[in-house]
């Protein structure tokens, strides 16, 4: 991990047999999470998953729970990445100061289905992006 020597606001950060990451740390200032449910295999909602796209967190809802109240924790949903919710509260924003972002255009974007009447979303916490 580093800050480029220049002065800008740019960070790397390069994820041991994963992929060399560049952001903006006006943007990001917490931990970032990676959530892909087209990573069959090596995705999971488990300790050691969520912090690489190699190794993504299966569920956004798994990904909240992860994140730290008011540290500035980004959520990066993956292109194509779905999810199908039959329940109320399926998922829980329900930790203040964190930022989900769906990553992808039109087709390509992250998709959330509600199958049943009842499913739904909770929003428990301020200051969610």
């Amino acid at each position: 991990m580093g800050f480029n020597v220049n002065g800008t606001m740019l960070f790397s950060r390069k994820t041991p047999g994963g992929v060399f990451t560049i952001l903006d740390v006006a943007k990001v200032t917490g931990n970032i999470f990676y959530v892909d449910s087209t990573q069959t295999g090596v995705n999971g909602d488990t300790v050691g998953h969520g912090r690489s796209p190699d190794f993504p967190f299966a569920t956004l809802d798994y990904a909240i729970g992860q994140c730290t109240e008011n540290q500035g924790d980004t959520i990066l949903v993956a292109p194509l990445h779905a999810e199908t919710h039959t329940t109320a509260g399926a998922v829980a924003l329900d930790v203040r100061g964190i930022t989900v972002i769906g990553i992808g255009q039109g087709a390509q974007r992250p998709k959330f289905t509600f199958t049943d009447a009842a499913a739904s979303w909770t929003v428990g916490a301020a200051d969610i992006t």
